[in-house]
């Protein structure tokens, strides 16, 4: 895949998940094995989702998901979500869920035509939105 795309919540919390031995390790391979591409992104809502899963779920400390935060931040362009987005996530979650919608939303106003996700069936009927699963 050459397009640019998002990289979702799931595939940065199989970063830290040891738990997940056979995702965390392919989650680390894909990531060490991306270049220096300025096509990958996050959005600040990934990064939100990632902090909560992490603080509820993981043992690491507050110290270390902040460093988290900070290398993915560094690692993936950060897109931004806006008013605008919320308008087009209220609209499109009549039929999907309000979290992915926006995630859509923030996306088509970016101009990102793909997400990486292990939840490829969330994404299915976004209009312009391919997504592909990086674990797989």
């Amino acid at each position: 895949m050459k397009d640019s795309a998002l990289v979702d919540t799931c595939i940065l919390v199989y970063l830290i998940d040891k738990n997940e031995k056979a995702r965390h390790e392919k989650a680390r391979k894909w990531v060490h094995s991306l270049s220096e591409e300025d096509r990958f992104f996050v959005s600040i809502q990934n990064l939100r989702e990632f902090s909560n899963v992490a603080l509820k779920k993981s043992d690491l400390s507050q110290e270390e998901i902040n460093r988290f935060i900070v290398r993915f931040a560094t690692r993936f362009k950060v897109l931004f979500d806006n008013v605008e987005d919320i308008l087009k996530a209220n609209e499109i979650s009549k039929r999907k869920r309000f979290w992915d919608a926006m995630l859509a939303a923030t996306m088509q106003r970016h101009g990102i035509k793909a997400i990486l996700t292990e939840n490829t069936k969330d994404f299915k009927g976004f209009k312009g939105i391919k997504a592909f699963n990086p674990l797989e």
